[in-house]
């Protein structure tokens, strides 16, 4: 396990471990803002830690102390760790668990993985943590030294009784040899030191701040001086007595700056902390409230466009159509690069029947994001709703141009075709879509073919197609319903209404 504050440089400890011989998760996190070579954190389990955190009312920007109940409340979340963790680990060797928010859940995780595991805790200058922290997110100096406390004594308190090593970061920059030979002989690694070594790119670590300026510049906490001073102690970790009354004292401001359970007030004036808590209220099924907290989130960040679709989202299950097509708007006139966004904007359109809003929305989208093959079907969708077969026509044409033929572009196709008149070429795409859609094992699609057959005259294979999906487990209730309402009108020579609809 590599623990330590976010901006602390567990990244690199990480790749150095991995090229030292340890295996990494089977899905990594990739580069991102601010770490251009990569996180090297489990891509399932890092999502998985942050709900932890929010089920605690916390989030990973809340330097907050946990509940002091916090080990009972996730208890019920050891299963679904456990079976992550499963999926995650490297075969055949040890594996990198490297995640930030290890330092502060360590005591869950220790009780979830099989065997006990080898501590790595990465320290870095606070003062440089709390720069690069207000670089790349925009936190005020007292925010950053709060995370980097709390991190750092709730990782010492929560990794004792470990086997455990206190890796600086300053001297893996300049001395990235001798510190990778110690950690190798730790963790009995015997892969190449100066492989590893030459993966430790002083270049990567901004905010570079010389080691004494910490303890003489006055706008560093004198309880922050004092846990540095701690760490960098000969011992390190050795001195519990230490740390036990360190974070004691760290315990006691906490009661004061922010008595009771809720979020500290460094985590109450971030958007995110809103937008995190919009997003549970969606998933617990309260839309009004999921609307309140998006708005806040909003509020302190008029220029995000996630925060605006969050909006959207939710008066969209509020069943406020008008004002939510207003903030998926907004969402999309913040970035109108974003595919997501507008997909999302166009299908709310589309599903409340706002058609001349959907043509609009549809043709501004199919002209911007026009390499996109999913916009380009939701957009011929909505030309095809507001019969305007032509451009649907070259939507379709240009998504199957990126992407081939696809059962659902071949559907819409016949759809469009068929608007223009030509019923037997609409036939013959359908007749495609549906052997497609065979071949691809997509019995939801058959479906849909054979309603389409039907539809363009050729109840005879129409019928074919839902007779084979009687034998489907997820299509043969409609399926059956097919069948009956083709045999039943069949005689007539009219469609059924279902077929219409």
């Amino acid at each position: 396990m590599v623990l330590g504050s976010h901006r602390s440089g567990t990244s690199a400890v990480a790749r150095a471990l991995n090229l030292l011989g340890l295996g990494l998760p089977q899905n990594v996190v990739g580069s991102g803002k601010g770490n251009g070579l990569g996180h090297w954190e489990p891509a399932t389990i890092m999502p998985f830690n942050e709900r932890l955190l929010e089920s605690l009312d916390r989030s990973w920007l809340d330097p907050k102390p946990l509940p002091g109940t916090w080990r009972e409340e996730v208890a019920a979340y050891k299963a679904e760790a456990a079976a992550l963790w499963q999926a995650e680990r490297a075969t055949g060797t040890a594996t990198v668990f490297k995640d930030p928010r290890l330092s502060r859940l360590a005591p869950f995780w220790r009780e979830v993985l099989a065997s006990p595991p080898l501590a790595v805790i990465v320290c870095r200058n606070p003062f440089e943590v709390a720069a690069s922290l207000n670089g790349r997110n925009g936190f005020d100096s007292r925010h950053g030294f709060l995370i980097w406390e709390s991190h750092m004594l709730e990782a010492e308190a929560g990794t004792r009784g470990l086997r455990r090593i206190l890796v600086h970061y300053h001297e893996l920059l300049r001395q990235p040899q001798a510190v990778l030979e110690k950690l190798a002989a730790f963790a009995g690694l015997s892969g190449d030191v100066a492989a590893a070594a030459a993966s430790i790119d002083a270049a990567q670590a901004h905010h570079v701040e010389a080691l004494d300026g910490v303890f003489e510049n006055p706008k560093v906490p004198e309880p922050v001086k004092e846990i540095y001073r701690a760490l960098l102690a000969p011992d390190g970790l050795g001195d519990q007595g230490q740390f036990d009354r360190l974070m004691a004292e760290h315990l006691e401001r906490w009661q004061a700056l922010s008595p009771g359970s809720g979020p500290s007030p460094q985590a109450l004036k971030r958007p995110e902390t809103f937008f995190g808590r919009s997003q549970r209220a969606m998933a617990g099924n309260q839309p009004e409230l999921a609307a309140s907290e998006a708005r806040q989130a909003i509020k302190l960040d008029p220029k995000k466009a996630a925060f605006h679709a969050q909006l959207g989202k939710a008066l969209a299950a509020c069943g406020d159509a008008d004002k939510a097509i207003d903030a998926f708007r907004d969402a999309v006139t913040l970035a109108p690069g974003d595919s997501q966004l507008a997909y999302q904007l166009l299908k709310f359109m589309l599903s409340s029947r706002r058609r001349d809003d959907a043509l609009a929305e549809a043709r501004r989208a199919v002209k911007a994001l026009a390499l996109d093959e999913r916009m380009l079907l939701l957009g011929a969708s909505a030309m095809i709703d507001s019969k305007v077969a032509g451009e649907a026509i070259m939507a379709i044409v240009q998504a199957m141009g990126l992407a081939g033929a696809s059962p659902e572009a071949l559907l819409l196709l016949a759809a469009a075709v068929r608007l223009k008149g030509h019923v037997a070429a609409a036939a013959g795409h359908a007749r495609q879509a549906w052997q497609l859609a065979v071949v691809q094992g997509r019995p939801d699609l058959q479906l849909q073919a054979g309603w389409a057959l039907y539809k363009l005259g050729d109840a005879g294979l129409a019928e074919t197609v839902f007779r084979d999906l009687l034998a489907s487990p997820a299509q043969a209730a409609e399926a059956r319903t097919a069948l009956d309402s083709l045999l039943q009108y069949a005689a007539a020579k009219q469609p059924p209404a279902s077929a219409a609809k």
